[in-house]
């Protein structure tokens, strides 16, 4: 992945794209590792860090909703971006998200810290360092951030702050899911999985 600054700068360096193809264009534009998605509908799903404040920092993408295949730009900066198919078809430049949305009839969705699950460079704060593995019949505050971060991933799970069968449960669906070894022990590679 780029810098945010040489993301910018490969957009801004972009003229000319193919009608309706936002979603290669960020990928390329970050150098990004092909995620295999079908369009900016399936990126922002994919996405594992969304905010939703309306001035992103240069160099993440962000997501428009409104349509059967949604959009996804590059933030330059100061709520505006780097799209294809603006002004017209074929064109890129910079607008206003506020601008593109009301002229597409569109809706901001947000913006994220990664493509697609690939932490972009400089932005977000990196996960806690690892500081050995958290597993059944533990308590406290590493059991609760552990919690709280399989929450964030869409999995309900109480913030009790207590490792017990239904945690572990729930860190094995994680690990099943993420490929991962699948033992309900939250070690290096879960561990950092949780923060992706």
């Amino acid at each position: 992945m780029r810098t945010p600054a040489e993301s910018v700068r490969a957009a801004r360096g972009t003229r000319r794209c193919r009608p309706k193809k936002c979603l290669n264009f960020v990928m390329r534009w970050l150098d990004a590792r092909p995620a295999g998605l079908p369009d900016a509908n399936a990126a922002l799903q994919a996405a594992r860090n969304l905010r939703h404040d309306a001035h992103p920092p240069p160099g993440v993408p962000v997501y428009i909703k409104g349509s059967r295949f949604g959009h996804v730009a590059l933030s330059t900066g100061n709520g505006r971006i780097w799209s294809t198919d603006w002004p017209a078809p074929g064109l890129c430049s910079e607008v206003s998200i506020t601008t593109l949305c009301r002229t597409w009839g569109r809706t901001y969705a947000g913006w994220s810290t990664d493509y697609a699950g690939q932490p972009i460079p400089g932005i977000g704060p990196p996960h806690p360092p690892f500081t050995g593995t958290v597993s059944k019949g533990m308590k406290g505050e590493r059991v609760k951030a552990v919690q709280r971060r399989l929450r964030s991933h869409g999995f309900t799970i109480v913030l009790d702050g207590s490792f017990g069968p239904a945690t572990e449960g729930v860190v094995k669906a994680f690990q099943r899911k993420r490929g991962l070894e699948v033992d309900g022990r939250v070690g290096p590679r879960t561990w950092a999985a949780l923060w992706r």
